[in-house]
């Protein structure tokens, strides 16, 4: 599957739905991502550690939100994105 790759509120997003249905049917929940130091929410989908923990995330049922910071790093600022 390819993540779906959007601009949601001014933050680059990329979205993975689950890759199976849990037992009684419906999704489990949305993990958010948030992507370390020089990299971007892209990663989550191309990186292999990153890709391995995406995929145990949706094979359990869970859908996949990765951020990308508006700098290199995350900014400390309360409120900031």
């Amino acid at each position: 599957d390819t993540p779906v790759f959007a601009v949601v509120g001014g933050v680059p997003v990329a979205f993975q739905g689950p890759s199976t249905t849990p037992e009684g049917g419906g999704l489990k929940g949305v993990f958010v991502l948030l992507h370390g130091c020089t990299h971007t929410e892209a990663d989550w989908f191309s990186l292999p550690e990153e890709r391995r923990i995406v995929s145990l995330l949706r094979s359990r049922g869970y859908a996949t939100l990765a951020l990308k910071s508006r700098g290199v790093c995350w900014d400390s600022e309360v409120g900031s994105h």
